[in-house]
């Protein structure tokens, strides 16, 4: 079943993006192998282009821990524990159903249909790799990281794509990083999300530990290996 959202309030005119761009070629080396876990597209869910990307990055890296902004159905989450080392972790970060109308930062309206906790785990449920996945519910904008600071080597940022909670998503990932160093991926940097837009230009711009961020060319990620 496709999910079709309305995506009025989310999407209202392309804004100028900040970010340099890199291509593909420029990251990824030739032959490499992945894996690509239901390859079918879902409303919602990572296009095949990004999450080749996404998966052929995390089998680069070879991160043995994982943090992801934003559950939906686990396809992503999926993808992240097929493409990790043997004896990695993913930890998988998404908003439950009835605090929708509580979180701190205003859910999009567009963006509502998206989060239903009940339905997170609808492609890792019972495949080999669920063992690698430990799934968190919270609003990110008030979650407990300690656990987890200063001990992630990939993140993946997709939740909601307001202002702040790009801002509080960003920075936060910045702090789990292991030592400072790893990866962090933005989805749908696209120039549609004004809010995501404005908040990945305030980093680039003034943060120095956000200064060598790039959008990976004829995709919506943005990139910034530490």
């Amino acid at each position: 079943m496709k999910v079709i959202c309305d995506m009025s309030g989310a999407r209202v005119r392309p804004v100028q993006q900040a970010l340099p761009e890199v291509s593909i070629d420029d990251l990824l080396p030739n032959g490499q192998q992945i894996r690509v876990e239901h390859v079918e597209y879902e409303d919602g869910t990572q296009s095949l282009l990004q999450l080749f990307i996404i998966n052929s990055l995390c089998s680069l890296f070879r991160p043995l821990r994982l943090f992801e902004f934003g559950t939906f159905r686990g396809r992503t989450t999926l993808n992240l524990a097929a493409n990790s080392p043997d004896g990695a972790t993913v930890f998988t970060l998404d908003l439950p159903t009835e605090n929708i109308d509580s979180a701190r930062f205003q859910i999009l309206a567009g963006e509502k249909c998206y989060v239903s906790s009940k339905d997170s785990k609808r492609y890792f449920d019972g495949t080999p790799y669920a063992e690698k996945i430990v799934q968190l519910f919270g609003d990110s904008a008030t979650f407990d990281y300690r656990p987890y600071m200063n001990s992630m080597d990939f993140i993946l940022i997709d939740a909601s794509h307001g202002y702040d909670a790009v801002l509080n998503d960003s920075r936060r990932a910045l702090e789990m990083l292991h030592n400072g160093h790893g990866i962090i991926l933005w989805d749908d940097y696209d120039g549609w999300y004004e809010g995501l837009t404005r908040a990945i230009a305030l980093l680039y711009t003034t943060q120095p530990a956000f200064r060598d961020m790039k959008k990976i060319r004829g995709t919506q990620l943005a990139f910034l290996q530490c």
